[in-house]
Order: C-alpha cells, then structure tokens, then sequence
C-alpha cells in the first residue's frame, strides 16, 4: 500500500491552512485566553517555518525540505506534549479540537511523499 499520498507543495498549503486553524478557531470556538494562547502560539511557529520552507508556495525559500520536516517532527511531539497540558485537558471541546489537530498533523507529516524531496526513509530525519 502506497502511504506517500501528499505531495511537497501540497503538505505546505496543509500547513499554511493548519496554521490558519489554529489561529482562527480558538476564538471562534469560545476557548478561554490561555487556550487560545497556546495555539495561537503553535500557529504562528508553524506559520514561521512554514512561509520561509523550501517549497513552491514559500515567501521565501531559506529553510532546507529537511529542516522543515525535523520541525515538524518536533511540533507532533510538542502537540502530543499539550495534549496533557492543563489549558487543553481540562474542557472537553478544547481537548477534542486538540486531537483533532494533532491527527490531521501526523497525517499530513506522515502521509508527505519524502522521495519527492530525496529523503528515503522519514526515520532518517530524525537520526541526523
């Protein structure tokens, strides 16, 4: 079964549209201050290295395929983290947008065709 259904530039305009989510819903959806801090502060990390990533969609390409593919790695660890953070535990619609988020982020990274960008494995990422 073939796993590497998002291309490059599609995972950027995923993460341009994730990062637009997560800024925007919070305070659509009633979250309190600190909840939407906390993603407002993910959205714009995202939004950071996202705009200047090697890929078609970016301002402008500074950062190395690689580079961002390690960030996002860590941003999946720091996502699963919150997860059992007080601001996303404690209310229930803020705890299921959370996952919800964190799914459609592990999908996006993990479903991204790597052999479009010359990285074999996505194992390799994180051992260099």
């Amino acid at each position: 079964m073939n796993t590497n259904l998002i291309s490059p530039k599609i995972h950027g305009l995923n993460d341009y549209l994730l990062s637009t989510v997560l800024l925007a819903a919070p305070p659509l959806l009633g979250f309190d201050k600190q909840s939407q801090r906390v993603y407002k502060g993910f959205s714009l990390n995202l939004l950071g290295y996202n705009a200047f990533s090697d890929h078609p969609l970016a301002i402008k390409r500074m950062i190395p395929t690689e580079e961002h593919y390690r960030m996002d790695y860590a941003n999946l660890v720091g996502l699963t983290v919150a997860t059992f953070q007080e601001p996303v535990r404690r209310n229930k619609k803020v705890l299921l947008f959370h996952l919800g988020i964190l799914a459609l982020s592990a999908i996006n990274v993990l479903l991204t065709d790597l052999s479009l960008i010359h990285i074999s494995e996505p194992t390799r990422l994180l051992r260099s």
